[in-house]
């Protein structure tokens, strides 16, 4: 996960510890929903993965 930015990790960390939604991640983070929905993208594509549920299982198995 070292590939990832401190920003891009605090969206990560949203998303698998606490299940929060798009509009919720970005509330917490004070940005827009889009910048958000960027950042997701980012994450998946370091992360070789497509999808929320599917950095939700890879989080899980490692």
């Amino acid at each position: 996960m070292n590939e990832l930015t401190e920003r891009e990790q605090q969206v990560y960390n949203l998303f698998v510890s606490e299940n929060v939604s798009i509009t919720q991640a970005a509330q917490k983070l004070n940005l827009s929903h889009r910048t958000v929905g960027n950042y997701l993208q980012k994450i998946y594509l370091k992360l070789g993965i497509k999808s929320l549920p599917d950095m939700i299982r890879q989080h899980y198995r490692n």
